[in-house]
């Protein structure tokens, strides 16, 4: 049977606080936290317009420009939003958050070889990141390199042994490869530990 890669990906990350931003114009970091609780009251519009005023104080706040990337991806505005995460990533380029994040956006816009770039220089920096490697899985199924998908896929499980996505990707790969037991018991994995995650479908 042949099977169709659903979009699981993950970010497993989460809008940034205020912690990291002490050395930021207060103005700046009050319009960041109007964002992030706007945010969370499902306002995401009026978050990102927040998040434009906290950057047009204060050009230089990293996190504003992630954040606000990261909302303009949670709405399916992953142009925009990977834009916002290259200004991030360009004031550090070694944040894996961004990385992560930029990466996903890309694989969402079809640009599976730049978020596979991303994910892997997620991993060189922060090697304990579950969802670096989960999603570099999946964007690794798109190109057809199923042997590097499935070992993606198996180091993601070994960080977090309950990330169903992970097993999810490494059922899919295992198909293309033949190993059809395998493929389907790591099928039923990925649906024990989230009952939600659809069947495999078949291609067509």
């Amino acid at each position: 049977m042949k099977i169709k890669l659903a979009l699981l990906l993950i970010t497993g990350l989460a809008l940034f606080g205020l912690a990291s931003c002490s050395s930021h114009s207060q103005d700046a970091r009050d319009e960041m936290a109007k964002g992030l609780s706007l945010y969370k009251d499902g306002k995401a519009e009026e978050a990102i317009k927040a998040f434009d005023r906290a950057i047009k104080l204060d050009p230089a706040l990293a996190k504003a420009h992630y954040n606000k990337g990261y909302v303009l991806s949670d709405a399916g505005m992953f142009r925009e939003a990977a834009a916002e995460f290259d200004v991030a990533l360009k004031a550090d380029p070694d944040d894996a958050d961004a990385s992560i994040e930029k990466g996903y956006a890309l694989y969402m816009l079809g640009d599976y070889e730049g978020s596979v770039a991303l994910f892997d220089h997620a991993i060189k920096v922060k090697p304990t990141e579950a969802a670096a490697y989960c999603n570099r899985g999946h964007a690794l199924y798109q190109l057809g390199r199923f042997d590097d998908a499935l070992q993606s896929s198996e180091a993601a499980i070994k960080l977090n042994p309950r990330e169903a996505m992970a097993w999810w990707t490494k059922g899919a790969a295992l198909d293309k490869l033949g190993r059809k037991a395998e493929s389907t018991a790591a099928f039923a994995k990925a649906r024990e530990i989230n009952p939600k995650i659809a069947p495999p479908k078949p291609e067509g």
